[in-house]
C-alpha cells in the first residue's frame, strides 16, 4: 500500500529513532550526513578504493571520507583546546547514559584504575577507570548526557622520571 510504513524498505520502524547521522570528512571540516537524506535523492554516488566517496548533485562534485568513532572524538577533543599529544590518555564513555557520579576533583593526582565517573545507560551504572595513573582533566559533569566515545576526562601522565 503506498504510504504505509509496512512497505517502506528505508529502515523505517515503530518508534524507531530518525535515519542515523554519520560524520564525514569534507575537506578538513567534520560534516553529518542523514543516512536516508531525501534532499541527496537526486545525486550520483560512488565509492572508490580508499574509502572515499564521491557525489555529484546539480552541477556540483564534493568528495568526503566517512570518519570512525575515534577520529570524531580526537576531533572534537582537539577543537575544544584538549590535548591531542602522547602524553595523555582518554577516559571515554563506554556507552551513551547520563553522568551520575563524578569521583574525582578537576586536577587531582589520580591511581591507574581509579573510578573517575559514572555512567548510567540501560538502568546500569558504568564505571569509567583512569587509563593510567596521572592528573586529571575532567571533561564533564554531574547530569551531563555523553555518547558513546565521548572524551570524559583527560588523564596526563607524570613527567616526573
Amino acid at each position: 500500500a503506498t504510504g504505509s510504513p509496512w512497505g517502506r524498505r528505508d529502515g523505517w520502524r515503530l518508534s524507531g529513532a530518525e535515519g542515523a547521522r554519520i560524520p564525514f570528512l569534507v575537506e578538513d571540516d567534520v560534516e553529518e550526513a542523514a543516512a536516508d537524506d531525501a534532499a541527496a535523492a537526486d545525486a550520483i554516488v560512488a565509492r572508490a578504493g580508499d574509502g572515499t566517496w564521491w557525489a555529484h548533485r546539480r552541477g556540483e562534485t564534493v568528495s568526503a571520507r566517512p570518519l570512525s568513532r575515534t577520529e570524531v572524538a580526537r576531533r572534537r577533543r582537539a577543537a575544544s583546546g584538549g590535548s591531542t599529544g602522547a602524553d595523555a590518555l582518554d577516559a571515554v564513555a563506554p556507552m551513551p547514559g547520563s553522568v551520575v557520579a563524578v569521583h574525582v576533583a578537576d586536577d587531582e593526582e589520580v591511581a591507574a584504575g581509579a573510578v573517575l565517573v559514572t555512567i548510567e545507560a540501560m538502568k546500569m551504572e558504568h564505571p569509567v577507570l583512569a587509563p593510567r595513573a596521572g592528573r586529571v582533566r575532567l571533561r564533564v559533569a554531574v547530569g551531563e548526557h555523553v555518547r558513546r566515545g565521548d572524551v570524559v576526562a583527560d588523564v596526563a601522565g607524570s613527567t616526573d622520571a
